[in-house]
């Protein structure tokens, strides 16, 4: 498909710019057709040749909107004038999310952190693991709760902590491993 439509020419801070025939896919400054006539938008100048223009629109070329409100003006053109700038994109509404009124059942409650000790520490002492653990209660109301009434926060909740319990429970493993390491080294070391 063909189009014409300006192309920039001229320095920095002085456009001017020609009337071009290309293929749509090609960018403005990319390789043109025909040239068609220019364009100064500091000193208000045009040039067109006429017949050119007459003759590709003729054979289906399309013009920009700011070619078309050009030819308008020149009156090569009887159409009305196009809006020529680009619409600006909407901005999509903020609505806000309403917090949820239901309060968290008890029986989910978010482990406890205990200060983890630095491979740097004199003390040798292994870490306790700590895991949140539900009254025989809880687990009893829990059950008899059929799937369908538990909320789909309640659901995810419990997918979190477990996630970060086996997360924790890895690093634990991990720290054991390491303090292992260490003590070997010490008695090979002092040995």
């Amino acid at each position: 498909m063909l189009i014409i439509r300006l192309s920039r020419v001229g320095r920095k801070n002085d456009p001017s710019f020609r009337i071009v025939l290309q293929e749509k896919h090609r960018t403005p400054t990319g390789k043109a057709i025909e040239f068609l006539g220019f364009y100064n938008s500091r000193l208000k100048q045009k040039s067109f040749k006429e017949e050119r223009i007459k003759y590709w629109l003729s054979e289906g070329a399309q013009t920009s909107d700011t070619v078309h409100n050009l030819l308008v003006d020149a009156k090569l053109i009887n159409q009305p004038k196009r809006k020529a700038s680009a619409p600006k994109k909407k901005t999509k509404e903020k609505t806000p999310v309403e917090a949820p009124t239901e309060q968290k059942p008890e029986s989910i409650k978010q482990p406890t952190k205990e200060i983890e000790k630095t491979s740097e520490s004199s003390s040798e002492e292994e870490k306790p693991e700590t895991k949140t653990e539900e009254s025989s209660d809880d687990k009893k109301k829990k059950e008899d709760q059929p799937k369908d009434e538990q909320t789909p926060n309640d659901a995810k909740a419990e997918e979190v902590l477990e996630d970060k319990a086996k997360k924790e429970s890895k690093k634990d493993d991990k720290s054991e491993q390491e303090v292992s390491k260490d003590k070997t080294e010490k008695t090979a070391d002092k040995a």
